[in-house]
């Protein structure tokens, strides 16, 4: 099992160098993705601008940004799984399409939220930023 409390203490720290003051943070939880290259685990943000992950290495015990980009680059985000369900966010990177699948978050383990929940709230932050451009 992940030390939560590191990653988050860790991720929250390289967080403050990114997130820009006039930036307000709508959304932040711990959590595992999987993207096509790698397995981490780390702190899913998103802003009223981004949507960030700051990853932890697995192997070294370092931080650093896996996805930094404008929530306006998000294609599309989904939920799959039965038995194991993980967040599918696909946003638009470096001028191509990146799938990220988010899971484990720390408050899906302890019980207290469904990853629909988790979801809807993330899907919400999106529909509203679009709405207002």
């Amino acid at each position: 099992m992940p030390d939560w409390v590191e990653i988050n203490k860790k991720g929250t720290e390289l967080l403050d160098k990114i997130i820009r003051e006039d930036e307000v943070v709508l959304f932040k939880d711990t959590c595992s993705c999987q993207t096509e290259e790698d397995f981490n685990d780390g702190i899913l943000v998103l802003t009223n601008r981004n949507i960030i992950f700051v990853k932890r290495d697995l192997i070294e015990p370092k931080y650093e940004v896996g996805l930094h980009s404008p929530i306006g680059n998000i294609c599309y985000i989904d939920y799959e799984g039965i038995f194991y369900q993980m967040i599918v966010i696909e946003v638009n990177a470096d001028n191509y399409q990146k799938i990220f699948k988010f899971m484990d978050f720390s408050t899906f383990v302890e019980g207290e939220r469904k990853i629909s929940e988790i979801k809807k709230e993330i899907q919400k932050i999106i529909e509203d930023f679009t709405t207002q451009k």
